[in-house]
């Protein structure tokens, strides 16, 4: 057989590839991690139930870190200005959440107030 040493060569790389880097359409090179990243309440919602947000919903729902991190909210665990600026007006401007929360990528925040304010089990 001619062919194979190209075709153990081929099949090494893509090995290769397969263990350091995801191949697959969406990934684009991102380092494979089954790391499980935590949930995270926002408390100071006044009187409604304290914000969820959900890392695992929004993965399987195809969106990436770096959809998100750094443009949209620092990867720094409480570098975001929670208090004073992420807030209803600010998303209802475009602003953190309210970047892919505008009623054409993913629901309008302030219609379904209750997706995102929920009380923790």
């Amino acid at each position: 057989m001619r062919h194979t040493p190209i075709l153990v060569l081929f099949l090494a790389f893509g090995l290769i590839c397969l263990v350091l880097f995801s191949c697959s359409p969406g990934m684009s090179g991102q380092k494979i991690t089954t790391q499980k990243i935590d949930d995270i309440y926002f408390t100071d919602t006044h009187s409604m139930p304290p914000a969820w947000f959900s890392h695992e919903k929004h993965t399987l729902k195809g969106v990436q870190c770096r959809d998100c991190h750094d443009d949209i909210f620092p990867s720094k665990k409480g570098a975001t200005d929670v208090k004073d600026a992420l807030n209803m007006k600010a998303m209802n401007q475009g602003k953190y959440c309210g970047r892919c929360h505008d009623g054409e990528k993913a629901f309008k925040v302030g219609r379904s107030c209750l997706k995102c304010h929920v009380k923790r089990k």
